[in-house]
């Protein structure tokens, strides 16, 4: 849980701090916090913490003392405090301007007001509210999770019950599935920054911790923008958080269908569910890992086909170049696929395989000499296309 700088400054006895600097930096959220002497610090502050120190290590050395605001601001800290007239007499001007730069907020400390008076009612009011947020996410789980699941079938119920965690009626709705590989991946960080961007974008939400995360996303029936672009745009800024708290993070996004009816709210999660469970067997990766039923919807109706009968359309349109294929590596087909999905571009093919335009011209046309199709007819190349999706959709990459 966390609280922003804001609501921090007014518990007692953070309220005697002052903001000397870094004002727009207020909105910060506060995680943990953690004090400091000793000049190596860094290594073991993380995002969200508000940094407290006497100011001992860096008393007399100005470089030291803007070079910290710096990294701290860069780690996603919530704030420096500095004890003051202790070792420091006032907060030097270089380290006020770089804070106002970085619009991170750097803290006066009273001389009589201990650190450790300091974090106890920080750490208390924190703790307090992760127990409020985890009974509150409890209680959404428990409703949730049955009417995901399809429990339940009667609407005044779904209704009735739901009003209690915010679902509303007369709306449209759309659920968000996540699979996410991330150290931000716990359920109270995901309720954090959806409820913050549903705010940014003025629409309403339920975040449930069924799998890696689900987000109910609700909007009013007479909305102009449709459900399905809402989602789309939530999702890039989700992807985009995660990323900026953790840029090893690998998310991958699901969105179902939009529906005007509660009962039809368990459709749209599991079609959110399929298609991220297709596109990681077709090991597909497009632009920040958002993937749409409505998209992918040709593929499922593909997948309820006899996989032999898939396999002979592969065989049959790609010929010989299945075996040629292996002889080089595999790029005779990859150079083909992404031809094909870069609108047969050749220097935009090159580019994104990495590799000199002749090259690609060098193997599109020895792919000529394998398969029987015009890389010059539409028709053709939706053929060669569909093939390669259904190579992906029956021999799923390791």
């Amino acid at each position: 849980m966390s609280l922003m700088m804001l609501e921090a400054l007014r518990i007692s006895p953070l309220d005697r701090c002052k903001v000397v600097a870094g004002q727009k930096g207020l909105s910060r959220r506060i995680c943990s916090v953690n004090s400091f002497d000793a000049p190596d610090v860094l290594p073991w502050l993380k995002q969200g913490d508000l940094v407290v120190t006497t100011g001992y290590v860096f008393k007399n050395d100005e470089k030291t003392q803007v070079e910290l605001i710096r990294k701290l601001a860069k780690r996603g800290c919530a704030g420096l405090g500095i004890q003051i007239n202790r070792f420091l007499l006032d907060l030097p001007k270089a380290m006020r301007q770089i804070a106002d730069e970085c619009d991170f907020p750097l803290l006066e400390i009273p001389y009589d007001l201990s650190l450790t008076d300091l974090l106890l009612p920080l750490l208390r009011e924190i703790v307090t509210k992760q127990e409020e947020l985890d009974q509150r996410l409890d209680k959404n789980d428990h409703f949730l999770t049955k009417l995901l699941s399809d429990e339940l079938r009667d609407e005044n119920i779904i209704l009735s019950t739901g009003s209690e965690i915010g679902l509303l009626p007369h709306h449209q709705y759309i659920c968000i599935c996540l699979k996410v590989d991330s150290q931000y991946s716990d359920p109270v960080w995901l309720e954090q920054r959806t409820h913050e961007i549903a705010k940014e974008m003025n629409v309403c939400v339920l975040v449930s911790k069924i799998d890696d995360g689900v987000i109910l996303l609700q909007a009013p029936l007479q909305e102009q923008i449709s459900l399905a672009c809402l989602a789309e745009q939530f999702g890039k800024q989700l992807w985009e958080r995660w990323k900026e708290s953790d840029e090893k993070a690998k998310i991958q996004i699901g969105i179902g269908e939009p529906c005007d009816d509660v009962k039809q709210i368990s459709r749209s999660y599991q079609e959110a569910k399929e298609v991220l469970k297709l596109s990681e067997q077709m090991k597909m990766s497009q632009s920040k890992d958002i993937y749409h039923y409505s998209d992918w919807s040709p593929f499922i109706l593909f997948q309820q086909l006899p996989h032999e009968q898939l396999r002979n359309y592969v065989i049959r349109t790609l010929g010989e170049l299945l075996k040629v294929d292996q002889e080089h590596d595999g790029h005779l087909i990859e150079t083909l696929e992404t031809y094909l999905n870069c609108g047969s571009q050749i220097s935009e093919t090159a580019r994104r395989l990495g590799i000199h335009r002749n090259t690609v011209t060098f193997r599109l046309n020895r792919l000529k000499n394998w398969i029987h199709e015009d890389l010059a007819n539409g028709d053709h190349l939706f053929r060669l296309q569909l093939a390669i999706y259904l190579r992906r959709l029956i021999e799923p990459k390791d």
